[in-house]
Parts: structure tokens; sequence; C-alpha cells
């Protein structure tokens, strides 16, 4: 069975969604032939197939827990920005 991914990036070296990609893929190659697309950096696994996308680079930004506060204010959720209910 061919395996087709579409991984944001696949690379060891960039973490997060970068070593998913690049492991998610690997552990397909050993059932599949797979052939993966992907944002450089790239790195292929053993026994995959790497088409390369005409895209810029990928870098990824991290994501602080202020960040993410704000990110689930603006989500609508605003249980966050209320604080911790009174115990009265």
């Amino acid at each position: 069975m061919r395996v087709l991914i579409s991984a944001l990036s696949c690379n060891t070296s960039h973490g997060s969604e970068a070593l998913m990609g690049f492991k998610r893929t690997e552990a397909l190659t050993h059932q599949y032939e797979v052939t993966f697309l992907a944002s450089p950096p790239s790195q292929t696994p053993a026994g995959a197939t790497l088409v390369p996308c005409n895209a810029a680079p990928c870098s990824f930004t991290e994501v602080t827990s202020l960040a993410g506060h704000r990110l689930w204010r603006g989500a609508g959720d605003t249980r966050l920005s209320q604080g911790p209910k009174s115990s009265e």
C-alpha cells in the first residue's frame, strides 16, 4: 500500500511539529511505501520519498503561556480572563 503524507515540516533537529512529522513518516515506512510533502528544511527518513514544497522555509515560534492566554481570549473563551471564582 502507498501512503501520501503532507507534513508542515519533517526534521529531527527542529523539534515539535517538525520532529513529529519525521517520526510519523519514519514509522509508516516500516509497513508502507511512503511519499511525503514538506516545507524546507526537510530531512528524509530512510525508506521515504520527499516531494519538496515550493513554499517558504518553515519557522516555529515558541508560544508562551501569556501568548496562549491571549489566543484563548481571542477565541471567545472568557473563563481565562475572569480569574478564579471567589469563595464567597
